[in-house]
């Protein structure tokens, strides 16, 4: 609420509070399993050389992951990071026994997961109160109590 002839807000730190909601979140890096970080920071250590238009660490997981327009991209630019990432994803492929993709998949699936679970909180339900439980007789259907006359 404001008083609009003095120019004044009534309540002083509805200012601080607007500004801090225009301000940009940083987002969080999101950390995967060992196996795949040491994977994805080699990748973006060889990225170095070249001048992706994306994030080298978004280049370096859709590499993991074949993306075929990625590998594209890469190949033209510098075909030893294309070779690497066939060694890496060798790697990490025998290390889970799973397709490279299906492992990112289920990282990023463990890590949602994760999240869901600090967000979500389970309670007890409430107990009914002595109206609820008179409503529920009232409104019974085989009882029909509310069709009653008063």
């Amino acid at each position: 609420m404001t008083i609009a002839t003095r120019g004044r807000s009534v309540y002083p730190d509805t200012r601080c509070r607007y500004e801090s909601s225009i301000e940009p979140d940083t987002p969080k890096k999101i950390r995967y399993g060992k196996e795949v970080e040491e994977r994805v920071e080699r990748l973006e250590a060889a990225l170095g050389e070249i001048d992706p238009p994306y994030p080298r660490r978004w280049i370096a997981l859709k590499l993991l992951e074949k993306d075929e327009e990625i590998w594209g991209l890469v190949g033209e630019k510098n075909p030893r990071v294309i070779e690497l990432a066939s060694e890496l994803i060798t790697e990490l492929e025998s290390i889970h026994g799973h397709d490279s993709l299906i492992i990112i998949a289920n990282e990023r699936a463990c890590i949602a997961s994760q999240i869901a679970r600090r967000c979500i909180r389970i309670v007890k339900p409430r107990k009914p109160t002595l109206g609820d439980r008179f409503d529920e007789i009232a409104t019974h259907p085989i009882l029909e109590l509310h069709s009653l006359p008063p």
